[in-house]
């Protein structure tokens, strides 16, 4: 009988730590955002939109709403809504505390390119053909984490490519695409934050495979630095197989991702660090191929 309680009482214990987990122990440093500026004077940046350069600072903006617009206003006063989302990525890892007296991160905005306007028009191929053009923009981002002596311990190089409109031509038919300032805007922030977040993230606590089950790993971070649709590349402890694997599920802590393609996924196991292939990246678009047992 005492031995039936015990056991009761121990299953009961199980569904309570099933039910409430125990919290995320943070196992990386602290980590600060420091200033974040830029390589040239902000305004220059709106010469980029055809434009003539306009004053701007924290109370006087330029008058029409491009995504220039949006990247002057943030200029002028230091990135603060690019520093506030890159916070928001490293806290929401669950794994650096966020105080003073740790490392911290300062980024500067060093190249702006496109040309920000509609896409041209794309040109008519006649019967049965089509055309596709579009308008883009490339922002890259330097940034260092430098330890409480000012001695930089880290750094890397983040550019992003954005849409801004596209112009389709099919069989005499066209549609066009674009989004306003305020939108592109708001994509350069959060693609240019969880990149960056996640080369400082993997850094320091290294992405890594804790669980390995045929062809699905789970993975020791999760939303939001890892999405669903994500392409990671786990290479094998002793470096003697890459693969491929497509984030399927994520939650706070971990995530699940599937082998895409034909990769050597027995020799991928709990420790083998992985790396996160960005969707710009032309890295992403290399050849798959899947291996097809034959009978």
């Amino acid at each position: 009988m005492t031995i039936r309680r015990k056991s009761l009482g121990s299953a009961l214990s199980a569904v309570l730590l099933l039910a409430h987990p125990p919290a995320q122990a943070q196992s990386g440093p602290a980590i600060a955002i420091g200033t974040f500026d830029a390589e040239e004077a902000c305004t220059i940046y709106q010469q980029y939109a055809g434009r003539r350069a306009a004053y701007a600072d924290a109370y006087v903006y330029a008058s029409y709403t491009s995504f220039f617009t949006y990247l002057v206003k943030d200029c002028v006063q230091n990135f603060p809504s690019l520093r506030t989302a890159l916070q928001a990525a490293l806290a929401s890892s669950g794994k650096f505390a966020q105080r003073a007296g740790g490392y911290v991160v300062t980024g500067h905005l060093s190249r702006v390119s496109g040309t920000g306007g509609p896409a041209p028009d794309a040109p008519d191929m006649g019967p049965g053909g089509f055309s596709i053009t579009s308008s883009s923009m490339f922002v890259t981002m330097d940034f260092t984490v430098k330890d409480a002596r000012g001695r930089i311990v880290y750094g890397d190089v983040v550019t992003k490519k954005i849409e801004v409109s596209s112009d389709i031509n099919v069989n005499g038919f066209r549609a066009t695409s674009s989004q306003g300032g305020p939108g592109l805007y708001g994509v350069l922030q959060r693609e240019m934050s969880q990149a960056i977040a996640r080369k400082i993230a993997f850094h320091f606590v290294p992405m890594e495979v804790i669980r390995n089950e045929g062809t699905e790993i789970q993975l020791n971070y999760g939303a939001p630095l890892l999405t669903l649709g994500q392409i990671v590349q786990a290479t094998a402890p002793d470096g003697s197989a890459v693969a491929r694997y497509r984030v399927t599920s994520a939650s706070a802590g971990s995530s699940l991702a599937e082998l895409e393609g034909d990769g050597r996924y027995q020799r991928i196991v709990p420790g083998s660090q992985a790396i996160v292939i960005e969707s710009d990246d032309p890295a992403a678009n290399g050849p798959r191929f899947k291996r097809t047992p034959l009978p």
